[in-house]
């Protein structure tokens, strides 16, 4: 029987008598896998059939007879066979008809299994698109609620500037009917009144600005009456207010550039710059050449410092006082005073390290620099200054002849003292510090790194007051177009010590060399007429009838103003005048506009400086104030 026919259905094979002892079909074909069938354990001839078993005897007559033959004989064997192979039949039968039935329901099965996994997706594609659905029309709803709110917001912003300008046109229509009723009536207290609160206004300003670190009030401010065109702005002193409300005129915008604000911008040479020393190895510094090794540099440096060289020269031919044996570029101007200190120290020697400076003057604020000052506040708070300098009065020739020892590097001096009212110095004391000099073989050093170069109608300030050389003269105001940087120029014999270093600096350098050849273009350096400019002629002429104005000093375009007032009042003072001005010693302020200037920069200028004069003379004038 097959394994997997339900048990329910008769075996048919039981009808068979079967030897006693032998197993039944199912044990044969479910214990023992390779026994005999049953057909072929009743055909074997060896079987011997004990007492009471049924014998097959076969018909000798027919070997081989027919199924049909053996049927109609009628032989009770063969229908005993047949029937048993009725009985494998009808197992065969059932057996298939089971196994059909269940491929049958499991087909059924996985059928229905299908349907439904086909059913679950197209309910489930019905809901996503009824959500898709739903979140479209809440988005199309919070959309159209946005635009709402923005449009009622709009409308509500609308409505109430609406309002507010009506309220304003009634209030200003009310005031002005105000005032054409009561003009007539304070027509003539208005002039007492105003004279008092000026009076009041002048007392709060000068104590608000004292010190001068209050900051501007724009609402103060008074503007030149001269109507300037913002969108082009003269060339020289003249720059729009940082806030847009007005023109401020800067009387030291020479310290940026000797060409005023309208000097050529060096946007592009900073950008060729940078260009070839991202691109031409120009970090080659050479620090550490030696014979053996020389120096290599690329052709970008090589040309920046031949072209400088070039550029230089035309400012300063042999014979003027002007070394041309060394040039060198520093980063700041402080920078370049300490490296001119330090090759003059190298150059004497171990035993001479003293430098002699001017009482008063500014030479910087690095630790050499402060030393080398000679100005007692700059020095407070900063601990013993360091040792090697001395300081002595200005034009006194006697100190400074018993200063000079056989242990002196140098003698610094600038031409301009800038903290004493702008006083240049004496031609007899410079000639005497040159002649000094040259008897004890001591180098001068001249410092002009804070007057504009080519204001005095000569390169170097000095130049315009005494016929004498320097040995090292330092420059940086007015060359470098707003950043910082020291120009050293050294004779022959500083030139065997020290190499040329344009290339070190290649920023620096392209911008000076931009600088003079602007300058060197526009041929606005010459000597002046009567050592006098004509711009400081007028404002002398403009100011003078002040009563506290006492004295102003001019060498070239570097001018300054003494008075009775104090410096930082004044200065506050010009500010809300939109004008700048800059502290020149405790009563002094000091005036450094560029070389180039055009007639509306003038007028400004003026204009600003007389009314900044009449606005102080106003509050000092009442001896109550």
């Amino acid at each position: 029987m097959n394994q997997n026919q339900d048990s329910s259905h008769e075996d048919p094979t039981d009808e068979v008598a079967l030897p006693e002892g032998d197993a039944s079909p199912d044990e044969m074909r479910n214990d023992d896998p390779e026994s005999d069938t049953i057909d072929e354990i009743s055909r074997t001839d060896s079987h011997e059939p004990e007492d009471g078993d049924y014998q097959y005897v076969p018909d000798p007559a027919a070997s081989e007879p027919s199924q049909e033959t053996i049927a109609d004989d009628g032989d009770p064997v063969v229908a005993a066979e047949e029937e048993e192979d009725e009985g494998t039949e009808d197992e065969d039968e059932y057996g298939d008809e089971d196994a059909q039935n269940e491929e049958d329901a499991v087909e059924d099965i996985e059928d229905e299994e299908l349907v439904q996994d086909e059913s679950d997706e197209e309910e489930q594609d019905d809901e996503n698109e009824l959500v898709d659905d739903e979140d479209e029309e809440y988005q199309e709803e919070d959309e159209d609620e946005d635009a709402q709110d923005e449009d009622d917001a709009e409308e509500d912003i609308e409505d109430e500037e609406l309002e507010q300008d009506e309220s304003d046109e009634e209030e200003q229509g009310d005031e002005d009917d105000l005032v054409d009723d009561e003009d007539e009536e304070y027509q003539e207290e208005d002039e007492d009144s105003r004279g008092e609160d000026d009076d009041d206004a002048s007392i709060e300003n000068r104590d608000q600005n004292k010190d001068g670190s209050q900051p501007r009030d724009l609402e103060a401010i008074t503007l030149s009456p001269i109507e300037i065109d913002h969108s082009v702005l003269p060339v020289g002193v003249l720059s729009a207010l940082d806030d847009g409300s007005g023109v401020l005129v800067d009387a030291l915008a020479g310290r940026c550039s000797a060409l005023g604000f309208g000097a050529k911008r060096p946007h592009e040479t900073v950008q060729q710059v940078l260009e070839n020393l991202t691109t031409d190895s120009a970090i080659w510094l050479g620090k550490d050449t030696t014979e053996s090794a020389p120096e290599i540099r690329p052709l970008f440096l090589t040309s920046l410092s031949s072209t400088a060289r070039k550029s230089l020269g035309s400012f300063f031919p042999s014979g003027m006082g002007i070394p041309d044996g060394l040039i060198q570029i520093s980063p700041s101007a402080d920078a370049a005073i300490d490296n001119a200190i330090s090759m003059a120290r190298r150059l004497k020697g171990d035993s001479c390290y003293r430098t002699i400076a001017i009482a008063g003057s500014d030479h910087g604020r690095t630790g050499m620099c402060r030393s080398a000052t000679g100005i007692p506040e700059v020095q407070e708070r900063f601990g013993p200054m360091m040792a090697g300098f001395t300081h002595v009065p200005m034009g006194d020739e006697k100190t400074l002849t018993a200063a000079l020892d056989e242990q002196t590097a140098c003698v610094l001096i600038s031409p301009v003292n800038l903290q004493d009212a702008a006083i240049p110095c004496d031609a007899k004391f410079l000639l005497r510090v040159r002649e000094l000099c040259d008897q004890q073989d001591i180098p001068l050093i001249i410092d002009e790194t804070q007057v504009v170069f080519g204001a005095s109608g000569h390169p170097a300030t000095f130049q315009m007051l005494a016929n004498i050389n320097a040995d090292l003269v330092i420059f940086s105001a007015g060359l470098f177009n707003g950043i910082t940087g020291g120009l050293t120029l050294g004779n022959s014999e500083f030139a065997k010590t020290n190499a040329d270093n344009l290339a070190d600096y290649p920023l620096q350098t392209a911008i000076l060399i931009d600088t003079l050849t602007q300058l060197d273009e526009s041929e606005l350096i010459s000597p002046l007429p009567d050592d006098i400019h004509p711009l400081a002629i007028k404002i002398a002429e403009a100011i003078s009838g002040f009563e506290f104005v006492r004295d102003i000093n001019a060498t070239g375009l570097t001018i300054g103003i003494e008075s009775d007032i104090e410096s930082s009042h004044v200065v506050a003072t010009a500010a809300r005048h939109g004008l700048r001005l800059a502290s020149s010693g405790p009563t002094a302020v000091r005036l450094q506009p560029p070389l180039l200037l055009g007639e509306i920069d003038q007028q400004a200028l003026i204009e600003r400086i007389s009314s900044t004069m009449e606005t102080l003379e106003q509050e000092f004038s009442d001896p109550a104030l």
